[in-house]
């Protein structure tokens, strides 16, 4: 399916912070965009954004963040709530290549881990990946609300 100018599709995302001293977060190197991002991406027809999340997370990174970010309970036999995102935001993608000008309305997830985990780079979508401090992710190439979320997390 072609994707048509304006329209919005729905992502997901993990922002994955080591609780260490100093803090550092897990960025993937995004192939696409030429800069660096959290994991994420499209939810597929098949999924809702938490499931989304968890998958992508596992397969940019080799992280299961199963046990952070779990459904919420079960409310009857044909419903379960889904953990609302820490952050909903709504990106301007621009044209690329034959894909026109679109949105992505991302629902982010925040995880905060013990410490940093060892990471499996997935070379599909990114070419580099890596456990950052707040000054040093800072320093690298990312969108300005990549900046500004890292800055209101790790602040």
């Amino acid at each position: 399916m072609l994707t048509q100018p304006g329209e919005k599709h729905l992502t997901a995302s993990v922002l994955v912070v080591a609780d260490t001293d100093p803090a550092h977060v897990l960025l993937v190197h995004h192939k696409k965009h030429g800069c660096w991002l959290q994991p994420g991406g499209h939810v597929e027809a098949d999924e809702n954004p938490l499931e989304c999340a968890l998958r992508e997370a596992q397969e940019e990174t080799g992280l299961d963040l199963s046990a952070w970010l779990k459904p919420g309970p079960k409310v009857d036999t044909y419903a379960f709530l889904i953990p609302p995102p820490d952050y909903t935001a709504e990106y301007l993608i621009p044209a690329h290549g034959e894909e026109p000008e679109h949105y992505h309305v991302d629902w982010l997830y925040i995880v905060h881990l013990p410490d940093i985990q060892a990471l499996a780079l997935e070379e599909r979508a990114a070419d580099d990946i890596g456990w950052f401090a707040l000054d040093e992710a800072l320093s690298l190439e990312m969108f300005e609300n990549t900046r500004y979320l890292l800055k209101k997390v790790l602040a």
